[in-house]
């Protein structure tokens, strides 16, 4: 298995040095072919994941946000996900590898399971997949890669992945649920992901008729 980390930052220069601090040392050495950052301070978060993945040299690519970070054997758990997945069931379509999650709390009053949140729940309806999910680079390009809006000019903000996920549905990919390989995700109240509002625009656009 060929994969390309990629941690993309925009804005404050504070993002890009924490990816260099937090996320970028838990994907070294973990066996992929490349840890690509890229910071846009005057850009947007969809194009410097985007630009990434254009330059990407891996087969799949696996997404970091500069606060997460990768468990430890996080790709050697995916290889083994899909080779499993692949002798046992001969696939003739491209694939979404699913990791767990541990959310990491700023104030945590309570531990966390770590698990594939929302599993067997249909994907319009909850997003399982987090941004950690290993995408084939060749079904990431062909759909379009992230987007910042709709097609009506919603914004996505947090939501850029779930859209990008349900694309590579639509276009035949399968999910394939790997909880060994655990993404471990900074929750916090201020972070972009407590803005949840544009789901519903997501699947009046997406949901099929």
């Amino acid at each position: 298995m060929n994969v390309s980390v990629l941690i993309a930052t925009f804005g404050d220069p504070q993002w890009a040095r924490l990816a260099a601090d937090h996320a970028a040392p838990s994907a070294e050495g973990q066996g992929a072919c490349e840890v690509r950052r890229l910071h846009l301070e005057h850009g947007t978060l969809a194009e410097a994941r985007n630009q990434l993945a254009q330059n990407a040299t891996g087969d799949w690519l696996c997404f970091l946000d500069a606060d997460d970070r990768l468990g430890d054997g996080y790709l050697d758990a995916m290889q083994t996900g899909w080779q499993d997945f692949e002798m046992a069931m001969t696939p003739i379509c491209p694939l979404l590898l699913v990791p767990a999650i541990r959310y990491i709390e700023d104030s945590p009053n309570t531990p966390r399971p770590v698990e594939i949140p929302g599993w067997g729940v249909p994907m319009i309806e909850m997003n399982c997949a987090c941004i950690g999910t290993l995408v084939p680079r060749s079904l990431f390009l062909q759909v379009g890669g992230f987007r910042e809006a709709l097609t009506d000019g919603t914004p996505l903000t947090s939501l850029e992945d779930w859209d990008c996920w349900l694309r590579c549905m639509i276009a035949g990919a399968r999910l394939v649920p790997v909880p060994s390989a655990v993404y471990r995700a900074r929750l916090s109240a201020n972070g972009r992901n407590a803005d949840q509002s544009p789901y519903r625009a997501i699947r009046a656009e997406l949901e099929p008729a």
